[in-house]
């Protein structure tokens, strides 16, 4: 009994070995084993038949030419090898990094490797059988002429021997099939998609995002533009064909994806003035009509999932609004669907094809010994979906402010703590708004609850244009946070997204595959502070002259305390520049605009109540 432990700690010390090889290591090995034995067994082959057949040649030169036969025999093997070699070298192909261990990735590998091992070996015995023949036949031939038929005939049959290795190195490695194959291309319509437990969580919600455009008057005649962007749209979504697909449930009562060409909800509209004169005035309420949404009705499967809305002011200017379910999409993809939209639309092709394949699975020699998740992101999700309620029906604003690089950096030099490093633009942000909205709610001694949400697509390793939901929340610990001190908050906050590593990530992905809860949660017990930092917004250009000149993003419904989204700016306010989009209550929001501590650092007021009532 004492030493089953012990065995079975050996056995997956070995299992761990083999999986944490990288499979491009293998199909390298098999390669190489394949030209480089096959031309040993060739040589050895020609060594061995060579010496015999001038050895023998002296005594009877007649024998020279007719016994070269076995020579070519032995260099046959040779070219089997670099033949295989080839192949197998074209089964090669490049794959996202977060896919190399995957597996389909590692059997790729191992066939690659087990194909160039058949081959070469089969030709190094291969080789060195008529070798051993061939000098044999060579040695006959000079004492009697009449048995060099008969010897050759064996040889014939001992050279097949490779040509059996070749057969089955070249089906064997019909197996290789990498995922790249598979994913980097569009999902096939027909196909059915599984959507990951990430995004089941996220069913409720709705993300929705509006660019808008400068645009002359005289550039265009009034529709060409939406008909432009109509058709370019089209072009694009034969990449996108689970975009175009419909909701259907399956065995297990989760949604699925079956890609179809259903299309996307697109929807024209008008509006007066020019686009600076809408910017100038607009709110949330104003905002939001520039998103077409529909909510699921009873019939899934007729009910889009993205809407796309162009508005034409008529003064100059576009506004391009997306809508989409957060099932399916987080901020992100929405995102990079827009980006594709736009690249379509400029240069009739896109820049960053999208990935569509599932979440990665734990790598298996990746699993620390008596490894122990990290409780605390479970214990967030699980008291969600326990408790998950729109408790509250207040009416909602949104406050977007700019920060440029030199306030942020400002900012996170006032909210660095001794000994510590400084804060990213996110945690300093985050920290402020912090501190700031538990002023505005009314309390004096300590924070309100918050949770933070972060794109986890670099800690679980996966490539840029992975499609599918990667936003993952985690509460921030307020209980010891007694006063409003900056640095305080926005130490919480890095400590948090330092935790959200590639370990903890994957163990609430385990525990979420096997949670048996068929009702997702509604992400709204605490205040929501968002990182979108993995988004460049300002860089999408549809025409090459024109870049959105104000972006804005929600995540709908909003109950609850509130939300806080930070992303980019544009590229003139510097690196560190940032943008922070704040929904509260109307009252709240007044009173966090005239905040003292948020007017020290003078961000530029883009959109609120501030702006209106100036």
């Amino acid at each position: 009994m004492s030493g089953s432990p012990i065995i079975a700690r050996e056995a997956s010390s070995w299992a761990r070995a083999l999986v944490q090889i990288s499979p491009y290591t293998f199909s390298a090995i098999g390669i190489a084993v394949a030209i480089g034995v096959s031309v040993l067994g060739a040589a050895w082959g020609i060594y061995i038949t060579g010496s015999s057949l001038i050895g023998a040649a002296i005594k009877a030169p007649r024998i020279t030419s007719k016994n070269l036969i076995s020579v070519i025999f032995c260099e046959a093997v040779a070219i089997y090898g670099v033949i295989v070699a080839i192949i197998l070298q074209t089964k090669l192909e490049s794959v996202p990094k977060s896919q190399i261990y995957e597996p389909e990735s590692l059997r790729a590998g191992y066939a690659i490797f087990a194909s160039g091992i058949i081959v070469g070996f089969a030709n190094l015995v291969c080789g060195l059988c008529v070798g051993i023949i061939g000098s044999s036949c060579a040695l006959s031939d000079a004492q009697n002429s009449t048995l060099f038929v008969k010897i050759l005939v064996i040889e014939i049959f001992g050279s097949a021997l490779g040509l059996f290795g070749v057969i089955v190195g070249i089906i064997m490695s019909a197996q290789a099939s990498w995922p790249a194959k598979a994913y980097g291309k569009p999902v096939e319509s027909g196909k059915r998609y599984h959507l990951s437990v990430l995004g089941h969580q996220m069913e409720k919600n709705q993300v929705r995002m509006v660019y808008y455009y400068r645009w002359g008057r005289g550039e265009e005649e009034a529709g060409e533009i939406t008909k432009r962007l109509r058709e370019s749209m089209s072009e694009m979504l034969t990449h996108f064909p689970i975009v175009t697909g419909r909701l259907i449930k399956n065995d297990e009562g989760r949604w699925m994806i079956k890609c179809n060409d259903a299309g996307v909800r697109m929807v024209e509209a008008r509006a007066k003035g020019s686009v600076e004169d809408w910017l100038h005035s607009v709110d949330r309420e104003k905002e939001l009509k520039l998103v077409h949404w529909e909510d699921m009705h009873s019939k899934p499967y007729f009910w889009s999932t993205f809407y796309a809305q162009i508005t034409e002011f008529e003064g100059g200017g576009l506004a391009i609004g997306l809508s989409c379910t957060h099932l399916l999409a987080d901020p992100t993809c929405a995102t990079m669907f827009f980006k594709a939209w736009a690249d379509t639309t400029l240069a009739h092709k896109m820049r960053a094809p999208p990935h569509f394949h599932p979440l990665p699975p734990r790598r298996p020699g990746n699993k620390i010994f008596n490894h122990k998740p990290y409780t605390a992101l479970i214990d967030h999700y699980k008291f969600l979906i326990q408790n998950s309620t729109a408790f509250t029906h207040a009416k909602h604003t949104t406050v977007a402010l700019a920060f440029s690089h030199h306030m942020v950096m400002g900012l996170a030099q006032t909210t660095s703590a001794p000994n510590k490093p400084s804060p990213s633009p996110f945690e300093a942000l985050a920290g402020l708004f912090w501190v700031c909205i538990s002023k505005v709610k009314g309390l004096r001694n300590g924070l309100v609850s918050m949770s933070i949400c972060v794109d986890t697509r670099k800690a679980l390793g996966l490539d840029r244009g992975f499609f599918g939901n990667c936003m993952v929340y985690n509460k921030v610990n307020s209980e010891d946070l007694k006063e409003h001190e900056l640095s305080q908050a926005a130490n919480a906050v890095g400590e948090v997204v330092a935790k959200m590593d590639s370990e903890g990530v994957m163990d609430l992905i385990d525990w979420l595959d096997h949670d048996d809860s068929q009702s997702p949660p509604l992400m709204n017990n605490d205040l929501i502070c968002a990182s979108l930092e993995a988004v460049d917004p300002y860089s999408i250009k549809f025409v090459e002259e024109f870049e959105p000149i104000r972006v804005s993003y929600y995540v709908e419904p909003v109950f609850g305390i509130g939300q806080v989204f930070i992303f980019p700016a544009p590229a003139g306010d510097g690196p560190f520049g940032r943008v922070v989009m704040v929904t509260l209550p109307e009252e709240e929001a007044v009173k966090l605009c005239e905040d003292e501590l948020i007017l020290q650092f003078s961000p530029t007021i883009l959109m609120g109540v501030k702006k209106n009532y100036a």
